[in-house]
């Protein structure tokens, strides 16, 4: 048998749920696998679904709740957050996170009781105790683990520690002047032990290039080594060059911006929300 999960997202683009379901195996090769997408999910009953509460107001380390079925029986799980996940709760039970600097859960201890479930990781986040998933969701850096996808759900991309790349590609290309942001599925510039991304965005420094090469270079550090996210430089010539280029960036996928301009024309501002104008 196979298994195929479908995601529900509400009007903001959080995950909200998912659904699992099992269908015969009828495809080519070894594996037999067939087209996911000639899979109708729509005409089976799942055997498995995740329906979360979420708090809005953050844009990671959101989870508050997550009632699963499976089969008929249902369960629901409810987490306490502080920096990182510190506490959960199952029925009757009641559970302590331990996680490393990076924020991955390392050890989960069960309250009143002698049980723990340990986890471990190498450094771009592959599993190494086959334990990820078990008992709760939170793994590498407190991303949620898909056991079906193999992947973490990192809020904008899905991301995939067995090579250390994100799934989905930055829509964003990266400038010559900044190497490490021409790859456009690089996780945390390929330094994991040093930087750390928990929602998957961007971060743009916009600036004029005959007088703030060097600036820009330096904000871009600043920058990375705050959020331990991929910095975008983008070289502009002209107002118009700015905004064009501007207006290509989506709400969705701002971490920080940083302007660098001797001077914007303020009569033709830009029409997109910026989380940091320097």
């Amino acid at each position: 048998m196979g298994k195929a999960r479908s995601y529900s997202y509400d009007g903001l683009g959080n995950r909200i749920g998912i659904k699992e379901y099992e269908f015969e195996r009828g495809g080519y090769g070894e594996s037999k696998s067939i087209d996911i997408f000639k899979l109708d999910l729509s005409q089976k009953e799942s055997i498995y679904s995740e329906e979360y509460v979420l708090d809005r107001t953050r844009a990671y380390h959101n989870l508050l709740q997550n009632k699963t079925i499976k089969r008929g029986s249902q369960a629901i799980q409810s987490y306490v957050w502080d920096f990182n996940v510190a506490y959960m709760e199952e029925g009757e039970k009641e559970y302590a996170y331990l996680q490393d600097e990076l924020g991955s859960t390392i050890r989960l201890l069960e309250q009143g009781g002698e049980s723990q479930t340990i986890y471990g990781y190498d450094e771009f986040g592959e599993d190494t105790y086959c334990t990820q998933g078990h008992v709760q969701p939170f793994g590498y850096t407190g991303y949620r683990y898909d056991n079906i996808a193999d992947t973490y759900f990192a809020q904008a991309r899905e991301y995939v520690a067995g090579v250390g790349r994100f799934a989905g590609e930055d829509w964003i290309k990266g400038e010559i002047h900044y190497p490490q942001a021409t790859n456009i599925y690089a996780y945390c510039l390929a330094n994991p032990l040093k930087f750390y991304d928990l929602t998957g965005l961007d971060s743009y420094v916009f600036y004029d290039e005959t007088n703030f090469a060097k600036q820009a270079k330096d904000e871009a550090s600043r920058i990375s080594n705050y959020w331990g996210t991929k910095v975008n430089l983008i070289s502009v010539d002209s107002n118009q060059d700015f905004k064009d280029r501007w207006n290509m960036i989506e709400d969705s996928n701002i971490e920080e911006i940083s302007l660098l301009f001797v001077s914007v024309n303020s009569s033709t501002p830009p029409n997109k929300y910026t989380s940091t104008i320097k």
